[in-house]
């Protein structure tokens, strides 16, 4: 009976244990993945010249509407974790971008397609959605301007400085400027010409991303998407 008591015991053991190990291996597989919930994923077709783009996260259309220059999409829901995602010409199987991103879950992201068939033709932000206060808006600013590929400076229109040496490919912190404020980009490297960048209407206590295109002067576009409303 001794030896049966004693075998019984080292079986609940083993039992235990391989449980436990099964748990610490599926526990493993999700943190790797990266899988707890949902993030919100919008995109930009930023790409000057550029055909309507469809967007796939892995195998997956998540897009209902193809972007075609200059236009974004409402921010849609999909799982997180790290994903491939990926820009094709709307109605083919022609990949234009694939790169992979971090989704964690409960945030907001906005994916940028900025032309070229490589992982640099997309660029990620990560996106704020608290109100401003009243009388304010809150806005940043993002560089995707192949024509203003030197650093630019942002100034409200006759007033302060507020982005210093914003890169290509870079975005600014968001910050709160007085509602319905007009901008001035200076280009700087190019005997610091100015552009004006009138008519955003930001409205009281939304927040904004302001983002800039194009690769030549004909074609340079400047656009304010609602971040929170």
């Amino acid at each position: 009976m001794k030896t049966n008591s004693k075998f019984f015991n080292y079986c609940k053991l083993a039992a235990v244990a391989l449980v436990a190990m099964v748990g610490f291996s599926a526990c493993s597989n999700d943190d790797d993945n990266g899988i707890t919930g949902d993030a919100y994923v919008r995109i930009v077709n930023a790409a000057s010249g550029s055909s309507a783009q469809d967007f796939y996260l892995d195998s997956t259309k998540v897009s209902t509407k193809a972007v075609a220059y200059t236009e974004s999409s409402a921010y849609m829901t999909t799982n997180s974790g790290n994903r491939l995602a990926r820009f094709k010409t709307s109605g083919s199987t022609t990949v234009n971008s694939s790169s992979n991103v971090k989704l964690d879950a409960g945030k907001y992201y906005t994916i940028y397609y900025t032309g070229g068939a490589s992982a640099n033709a997309n660029f990620v932000t990560t996106d704020e959605r608290g109100k401003a206060a009243a009388g304010k808006a809150k806005v940043r600013f993002v560089h995707l301007s192949s024509f203003l590929a030197d650093k630019v400076n942002l100034t409200i229109k006759n007033g302060a400085t507020i982005v210093n040496n914003l890169a290509y490919k870079t975005a600014s912190a968001y910050q709160e400027v007085a509602a319905s404020s007009d901008f001035e980009l200076i280009a700087t490297g190019s005997n610091d010409s100015s552009i004006d960048l009138p008519g955003l209407n930001l409205a009281s206590g939304a927040s904004y991303t302001v983002y800039i295109s194009g690769d030549n002067l004909l074609n340079l576009k400047v656009k304010a998407m609602v971040d929170e409303q």
